[in-house]
């Protein structure tokens, strides 16, 4: 005679350490045939994971738009620390004014390349590489527009 749901979970309740240590070392030992089962299952339920993925985007987009902001703010704040937290022309140390400036141009081609979103995730990401440096807007702006600085016009 089949066990109803409740002496199925009372089982599972006494039993569970016991349950679960089986399970682990069934996935252990056969961890491909789980991947490729795992994935089968995506592939036949794609449509309901999808429509689930953008049910959750509707109702918490103020969340996801938060999250994406504290993260951009940590990425912001490790370039900055390794670059630098002051303008290198001017001093302004202003976090709010501070922007990553290619040494010697390029800026726009590198931005093409790699995609203009997330550009201080890539830096992360890429070790910090060399030829950037951290400029105030109006010096970046500046040395862009014009060639040249206000602040140090002796550098034409």
């Amino acid at each position: 005679m089949p066990y109803t749901p409740e002496e199925r979970k009372e089982h599972y309740l006494k039993n569970r350490d016991k349950i679960l240590a089986k399970s682990r070392k069934f996935y252990a030992n056969n961890t491909e045939l789980m991947k490729q089962r795992a994935k089968e299952w995506r592939e036949r339920h794609r449509a309901k994971i999808l429509a689930n993925a953008e049910k959750y985007r509707v109702e918490n987009r103020s969340k996801i738009r938060q999250g994406a902001k504290d993260r951009n703010r940590k990425y912001r704040e490790l370039v900055f620390n390794h670059y630098g937290n002051k303008c290198e022309c001017c001093g302004e140390s202003n976090w709010e004014f501070l922007t990553i400036d290619h040494i010697g141009g390029g800026g726009s081609k590198h931005r093409k390349e790699i995609g203009a979103q997330g550009f201080y995730r890539w830096l992360v990401k890429n070790n910090y590489p060399s030829g950037l440096r951290t400029l105030c807007f109006n010096c970046n702006t500046s040395r862009g527009w014009f060639g040249y600085c206000p602040h140090k016009p002796e550098e034409i």
